[in-house]
């Protein structure tokens, strides 16, 4: 039983019978005034003065154990005050180990993992939206698009693996629709689009988010709040290469030839490593031709510097997510006799550094 409960039960439910003293009062009441004494309140006066006195007693009291009383952390609205809103907040989690990837997103809102149901790349990982939407598409998700309600959204993440530094920035510490990233590409069609592009974890993305006209501005936050909870696994986990005593300079065989001629450049990808407390392995390489290393990084936004006379010339890539060795097989660049130099850059933990320079003779 509640202290209010008790409270309540010791209130008179009703005052008691007294109309058999009253004749005795009046008597009494008279003696007094002929005694040139006041007359004295009635017992039925008295009882109900006293009853009322109790009662606000009472109600004191239990206005001092609410205001007293522990709080259960909610807030009682007050009077024509509407009922706050309650959202409760669902996450999402796909892919194995090395790609695992998770986002949380409001209650009610449909997620659907390759929404596309190809094998493309970029690949869309997953697609987010405020309505249930379905499945299907060429390079974006057309058929959720073609449904998107007036005031609905839809977002969706793709993955890429064909990068070069610079290209994906940094994710950023929360995200932001960026007025000037909205436009109709190529995939979305009719319907304009918000882009982001970022890297996270040695991995690089693309998000993409579509509203409807009547959209809202607390949808657009909710949007950017499930975009800051994503959380990506580092790329490249597994294997775990082993360390080298020789070290990793690649080496290219043959090491000299003409001008068209074939050759190979080989070597070793570095164990993982550390970077800002997570686990990192490297994931893939590129091969340079007369490239200058201690210029690599400015090539994103500037032209690739060269090492010497002649152009700089990308021989090749190759993925090494799932290998701990490369070989890019290339053609040796027209170019007139003499030394050369091969670059070899090595990506991982969104960025990417060079191996030791090895170099190439062409002849006659």
């Amino acid at each position: 039983m509640s202290i209010e409960d008790r409270l309540r039960e010791g209130l008179p439910q009703e005052l008691p019978d007294v109309q058999a003293s009253e004749d005795a009062w009046a008597s009494i009441e008279t003696r007094l005034a002929r005694a040139g004494r006041p007359p004295r309140e009635s017992p039925r006066a008295r009882l109900i003065a006293a009853g009322v006195a109790l009662v606000v007693a009472a109600l004191a009291i239990m206005f001092v154990v609410r205001a007293f009383a522990p709080s259960d952390g909610t807030r009682t609205p007050a009077a024509g005050e509407a009922e706050p809103a309650v959202s409760t907040w669902t996450v999402h989690t796909i892919g194995e180990e090395g790609t695992g990837i998770s986002i949380e997103t409001p209650q009610g809102w449909t997620f659907r993992e390759d929404p596309l149901q190809i094998d493309m790349w970029p690949r869309i990982l997953f697609a987010v939206g405020t309505y249930p939407f379905p499945p299907g598409g060429d390079c974006a998700p057309t058929d959720a698009l073609e449904a998107l309600p007036p005031d609905g959204m839809l977002l969706w993440v793709s993955e890429s693996r064909d990068v070069h530094p610079g290209s994906f920035p940094p994710r950023p510490s929360r995200f932001e629709l960026d007025p000037r990233s909205l436009a109709n590409y190529e995939c979305s069609g009719d319907w304009p689009t918000y882009l982001t592009s970022f890297r996270d974890g040695g991995r690089f993305f693309y998000a993409q988010v579509a509203f409807g006209p009547a959209a809202s501005d607390a949808l657009r936050e909710e949007v950017l709040r499930s975009l800051d909870s994503l959380l990506v696994e580092p790329a490249g986990l597994t294997p775990d290469c082993p360390a080298v005593d020789a070290g990793y300079a690649p080496v290219v065989t043959p090491g000299a030839g003409p001008a068209g001629s074939a050759a190979t450049v080989t070597g070793v990808k570095p164990p993982p490593y550390q970077e800002g407390g997570l686990r990192v392995s490297n994931w893939k390489i590129e091969a340079w031709w007369n490239l200058d290393p201690s210029g690599w990084a400015s090539f994103a936004t500037d032209p690739p510097p060269a090492k010497g006379p002649g152009p700089v010339v990308l021989l090749g890539e190759q993925s090494t997510a799932d290998t701990c060795s490369y070989a890019v097989r290339f053609r040796v660049p027209d170019v007139p006799p003499g030394t050369y130099s091969i670059v070899v850059l090595d990506y991982g933990g969104g960025g990417a550094g060079p191996f030791e320079p090895v170099t190439f003779e062409v002849t006659g």
